[in-house]
């Protein structure tokens, strides 16, 4: 067994008070326990809490007790994209154990069987939590969306040698294939660096006048 799954946690809670933070730890804790000891990953499933109003924010809009929150390693919400009813949004609300990664996105389709699957995007996406619980329009730019801005940004200045484009992407965290997209997207223009017959480079540039395609 590697993976156990609660769905929902509140029906594993017994008479416990959902709302009671101490209660709660008693019944979670175990499973921690577990988890450390077994070496296997428990993923717990709660609903929202009907407050939007009350309570925008998407930490506290998951039910009862922030021990629902604080006892595991990362909470994720999934929602609707505000801005594509058709879309679905996979958004981190805590991840304690390294770096916050971006939403993912996916639709639910339906295969050559006439079975319902989960389709994800490729693209990671960038989307504040707080507006996916709330319903509304947030920001959903994709991580090919930032390189090409990022991109921009470093060839405004003219020609700069691809390997210093290359470095400084893979620094910021912009993987080779995603600035490989946000090139085409751009319509970046390399040119040989030469030294008489010789190779000695290459240079990447924005289109003529700066224009993108």
């Amino acid at each position: 067994v590697a993976l156990v799954i609660i769905d929902p946690l509140d029906s594993y809670l017994g008479k416990a008070d959902s709302n009671v933070n101490e209660q709660v730890r008693q019944v979670l804790e175990p499973l921690v326990g577990l988890a450390e000891r077994l070496d296997i990953c428990v993923l717990g499933i709660k609903h929202l809490n009907k407050a939007i109003k009350t309570t925008p924010t998407a930490l506290y809009r998951i039910g009862g007790s922030i021990a629902f929150v604080a006892l595991p390693r990362t909470a994720h919400i999934l929602g609707k994209d505000p801005d594509d009813k058709r879309r679905k949004l996979f958004a981190p609300v805590k991840v304690s154990h390294g770096r916050t990664p971006d939403a993912l996105a996916y639709a639910v389709e339906v295969n050559d069987a006439g079975l319902p699957v989960i389709a994800w995007e490729a693209e990671a996406v960038e989307v504040d939590p707080d507006d996916v619980v709330a319903g509304t329009k947030g920001r959903t730019a994709t991580a090919k969306d930032r390189a090409v801005e990022w991109l921009m940004a470093e060839l405004s200045v003219g020609p700069v040698p691809s390997k210093d484009i290359a470095g400084k992407a893979a620094a910021v965290g912009i993987p080779v294939r995603t600035l490989a997209r946000a090139k085409e997207d751009l319509g970046v223009v390399a040119l040989q660096k030469r030294d008489g017959d010789r190779v000695v480079g290459w240079m990447v540039s924005l289109p003529a006048g700066g224009e993108t395609p």
